[in-house]
């Protein structure tokens, strides 16, 4: 591969998996209950993981195998991170949101997961607007994360429209 695209590719998925591997790092020991193992983008990124060791075989320069490594590592650092619900708050997507910034809540139980729909505060906007988390559970795991969120949370459950 050339030398310009593996410096750009190595710093890409380096910067990224730094990322990842920080937000990893602070929301880890928050998650009580996490969620469903494998996921369609879950089980894309180990495809991704997979045809990038594939290359090994192709490519054979110091920098490949570089490369291949940080990509490597930003893969399994991804495929480690996790959704979920804890003590203290709701973990999605890498980030952290307390339960007293939770504005409102409400499930869907499907055939297959267990779906949790939160409406939290934003933070970050000017307006005192609301942004939406969405974190998919395994069916099994329904009970325990409803008592978890009626002990947190109880009062704030509210029926919303949910769409798909």
């Amino acid at each position: 591969m050339d030398n310009v695209a593996n410096w750009i590719l190595t710093a890409v998925f380096g910067a990224l998996g730094i990322w990842l591997l920080t937000e990893y790092i602070r929301t880890n020991g928050k998650i009580r209950i996490a969620d469903r193992r494998w996921t369609a983008s879950r089980i894309l990124f180990a495809i991704a993981g997979l045809m990038a060791i594939a290359t090994v075989f192709i490519y054979n320069t110091v920098l490949d195998y570089i490369r291949l490594g940080v990509m490597g590592l930003c893969i399994a650092v991804f495929l480690m991170m996790h959704d979920g619900v804890g003590d203290e708050g709701v973990v999605a997507y890498g980030h952290f949101t307390p339960w007293n910034e939770i504005r409102a809540y409400d499930f869907r139980e499907g055939k297959k997961k267990f779906d949790i729909f939160f409406t939290a505060l934003d933070r970050d906007s000017k307006k005192g607007g609301d942004y939406s988390i969405q974190v998919a559970f395994a069916n099994s795991q329904a009970e325990e994360v409803k008592k978890l969120l009626s002990e947190h949370i109880g009062k704030k459950y509210r029926r919303m429209k949910i769409e798909g």
